[in-house]
């Protein structure tokens, strides 16, 4: 009983941390939504523990991944010594303690189930908020106008979440039905749902999260290759690393706006600039960084608005916020994090065909790649991050389970 209790907790949670108050709601419904995130988050904590005891997951990468939470948490106390960058700090602790205890109570399938079960919800929503209330549901500011945004607050958020939906609805396996109506039913929708999470993604626009969604499809057929194809393609893209490196060196150009590698320019939509400002402004803090949340002063903002016209307190990429934010030792602490743990995935995928472990896969590459060009690292409240760190958490045990299945069915599977 107590687990159904945590796993309909945690898809309430799920779909709040996918809801963004629009800027038209009163201001007060944001401070309400991080009070019953908290309370949420609270119910999963105490009634995992309280039936468990206090395990924690066993692992180098679990460690390694916990480590880099606590300090990124506790970065806030040499920070602005502002509010915001305490509740910030609260909430990325709260973050790391619920997804251990949704580790440790949950397996990772019934997990990976559940936020898709919340991705579904979350689209279904959104349809209905873009047909029926379209002043919320689609953007209407001059550079955006048309574009999809659903429930999520804007169309870039809203693309992320459609790509890793569609990932999902790919490679989820169906539930066994009893009767065979109900199976293909069961199909029909899924390839429903697909097709929406699919126009959705179109919709939103997003460059991003189109290519986030390439990835996690050829993740997914990268998975189910032959383990020595699998191992080819690795020692491939080893081999044509450092000359790739070498011709990116070579080639790029970088202007305040696009960078040009080998005759091929991206816009990258002003972003360069936000991220030349925060390596200027760590002058002197490159250790330790400014803290946690504790970058865009009202100083900071006025000085890039004076000296650029306009102003965003994002750095739309989550290695530069823990750089600027941590220092150099929060950003090796992650960079160390996420090698053991995709070490433990790539050798995993490679032993396990588990339908399972190659979402795992695409999600993880997914979730790389988006921080390239949106902070989802430092999104204390984002599915994304819950995301990571539940894998993160659970992935261990999840291929312990598998490997012993196998074990077990090898012995008891008569020999000729």
């Amino acid at each position: 009983m107590r687990l159904r209790l945590i796993a309909l907790t945690f898809y309430l949670l799920v779909l709040l941390s996918i809801w963004s108050p629009t800027e038209e709601l009163p201001s007060w419904i944001e401070f309400a939504r991080y009070v019953i995130f908290l309370l949420l988050s609270g119910t999963i904590i105490i009634s995992t523990f309280s039936l468990t005891g206090m395990r924690t997951p066993k692992g180098i990468e679990a460690e390694l991944v916990a480590l880099f939470v606590i300090y990124f948490g506790i970065s806030a106390f040499w920070g602005a010594q502002h509010p915001d960058s305490y509740i910030k700090s609260l909430l990325l602790l709260n973050a790391g303690l619920t997804s251990v205890a949704i580790a440790v109570a949950l397996p990772l399938e019934q997990t990976l189930r559940i936020i898709f079960l919340g991705l579904v919800t979350l689209m279904i929503l959104s349809l209905i908020t873009i047909v029926f209330f379209p002043g919320t549901g689609i953007e209407n500011s001059w550079k955006h106008a048309g574009k999809w945004r659903g429930i999520v607050g804007q169309k870039n958020g809203f693309g992320t979440l459609a790509a890793f939906s569609f990932v999902a609805a790919v490679a989820l396996p169906l539930k066994h039905r009893t009767s065979p109506s109900h199976q293909w039913l069961s199909l029909v929708g899924r390839i429903g749902f697909a097709l929406l999470s699919l126009i959705s993604l179109y919709m939103a626009g997003s460059r991003g999260s189109l290519l986030i969604s390439a990835i996690g499809i050829i993740s997914l057929l990268i998975s189910q290759m032959p383990k020595i194809v699998q191992r080819a393609a690795l020692v491939g893209a080893v081999v044509i690393t450092l000359p790739l490196f070498n011709i990116v060196l070579s080639t790029i150009e970088v202007d305040a706006d696009k960078v040009g590698v080998a005759g091929v320019v991206v816009d990258t939509d002003s972003r360069i600039k936000l991220w030349r400002f925060g390596f200027e402004q760590m002058a002197e803090r490159e250790l330790f960084g400014v803290g946690l949340a504790s970058f865009w002063t009202e100083e900071r903002k006025t000085q890039f608005s004076d000296a650029n016209g306009w102003v965003l307190d994002n750095f739309h990429n989550g290695y530069i916020t823990v750089l600027v934010e941590t220092g150099v030792i929060g950003l090796l602490l992650y960079l160390f994090a996420f090698g053991a743990l995709y070490l433990l995935l790539i050798v995993s995928i490679g032993a396990i065909r588990d339908r399972y472990l190659a979402l795992v896969f695409a999600y993880t590459n997914m979730f790389t790649v988006i921080n390239l060009v949106e902070n989802e690292i430092g999104r204390s409240t984002s599915l994304l991050i819950f995301i990571f760190l539940i894998i993160a958490f659970s992935l261990r045990e999840h291929v312990r389970q598998q490997l012993a299945a196998r074990t077990s069915l090898t012995v008891l599977t008569p020999h000729h």
